[in-house]
């Protein structure tokens, strides 16, 4: 009794330790168990009789738990497998939706800069058509061509910025500037389009703000400009829009909203406008337009100089769109004399640039401004021209074919080290 309990005890812990490969269980719990029943068989007593039935049992038992439990270690290497390969599947689905995002971002910095190109050289000589155009039918035709063109460009623009934010290429640049002046003359490009649809234009721009702050001034005016610009398209004749900007001394910070009185937002669509390519429902973007990309831009750029956008709106009673942002104070700036007028007298310039429509535009420009021009077609026949002559200054085109502007620019400095000159570029 004294063996049979000691064996049944190894095959207890047996049960446990070899159930992985079930069958390495089998061999021993039969090769020690069968000499045992066989002995105890042959007693041929009642006692024996029992002793045989219960071991019976308990083997048949053991037999079951071994089972179970070799199927739960089998489930469960087979589950660690299952997520290991599910890791590497969704490491490959990241390194794909990256890879993804990166050519897309590629795609949307090419397409924006060859769509950009001849819509600039077309701005340009709008510009320049409407300078000598005297005909009052021509000028209203080309001024619906230079609105026109102004939309497509800002439109490029944003896709643009939407890329460049996704791929994390996007960088706040801070300089120092006159919030004052920057925010009235923003407010001032917005002027004509407010009486034009008859809509009050309100100036609540503090005069106390400070006389120069640090800041990304360039975005900060870009996030207005999109409020304004949201505001007047959702707003009717007779209502008001206001631009209201607050200095905070206490936290440096800049409080700036836009507050209109126009069809406002539901509750419920508030989060939903923020989103890219999204307006409130397709009825508005059918009635008013836009790509649903301004307020989106404005909330990534907010979120990059740690700050959000707020909405507050009310169906038919309009919508306050604001934000804070912690500028520092700068040093107090030189006041520049708007009417002063820079004047060239014959400067030499090296234009490299490899669109021919463009070339022609930047020489018109230029050559009215009293300089003289030299056209170069590629970086290497910049560099070429470079060496050959002299100049003031030199305007580069980046993406250019043989050499590109940056190859040409490093050329040039290594040739102006080995001669000890400088040339602004």
């Amino acid at each position: 009794m004294l063996l049979i309990l000691i064996i049944g005890g190894l095959s207890s812990g047996s049960s446990v330790s070899s159930a992985s490969k079930i069958y390495f269980f089998y061999i021993y719990l039969f090769t020690a168990f069968l000499p045992m029943l066989w002995i105890v068989y042959n007693e041929h007593t009642e006692v024996s009789s029992s002793i045989v039935g219960v071991m019976a049992l308990y083997i048949g038992l053991l037999s079951l738990i071994a089972r179970k439990i070799s199927q739960n270690v089998t489930e469960n290497i087979m589950l660690s497998f299952d997520k290991e390969a599910l890791i590497t599947q969704l490491e490959a689905k990241v390194v794909e939706a990256n890879s993804a995002t990166e050519v897309k971002s590629k795609f949307l910095s090419m397409m924006s800069h060859e769509i950009r190109t001849p819509l600039n050289a077309i701005i340009g000589f709008i510009k320049i058509l409407q300078q000598n155009e005297e005909d009052s039918k021509k000028l209203k035709y080309l001024s619906t061509i230079d609105q026109s063109s102004a939309v497509l460009l800002n439109v490029l623009n944003d896709v643009l910025d939407i890329g460049k934010i996704e791929a994390g290429k996007f960088k706040i640049d801070k300089v120092t500037f006159n919030p004052q002046e920057e925010f009235n003359s923003l407010l001032v490009l917005f002027q004509q389009s407010c009486l034009d649809k008859g809509i009050i234009l309100i100036n609540s721009v503090s005069h106390s703000l400070p006389l120069s702050i640090e800041a990304d001034k360039l975005r900060i005016k870009q996030i207005i400009s999109n409020l304004l610009s949201n505001a007047l398209k959702f707003t009717s004749k007779d209502q008001t829009i206001e631009l209201q900007i607050i200095f905070k001394p206490e936290t440096s910070t800049l409080y700036i909203a836009v507050i209109d009185e126009g069809i406002g937002i539901e509750v419920d669509k508030i989060d939903k406008i923020l989103e890219e390519f999204t307006q409130a429902d397709d009825s508005t973007a059918r009635k008013y337009g836009g790509t649903g990309l301004g307020l989106s831009i404005s909330n990534k750029l907010l979120h990059l100089m740690n700050s959000e956008l707020k909405v507050e709106s009310e169906i038919t009673k309009g919508s306050t769109f604001s934000f804070e942002i912690k500028v520092c104070c700068g040093k107090t700036l030189d006041k520049v004399d708007p009417n002063s007028e820079i004047k060239f007298d014959g400067q030499k310039i090296l234009v490299a640039e490899d669109n021919k429509t463009n070339q022609m535009l930047i020489e018109i420009i230029l050559e009215e401004m009293n300089l003289e021009v030299s056209i170069a077609n590629d970086g290497l026949e910049v560099v070429e021209m470079y060496k050959n002559s002299s100049y003031d200054v030199i305007l580069m085109d980046i993406n250019m074919p043989n050499k590109n502007g940056i190859e040409a620019l490093h050329s040039i400095r290594e040739y102006e080290h080995n001669k000890k000159l400088f040339t602004p570029i």
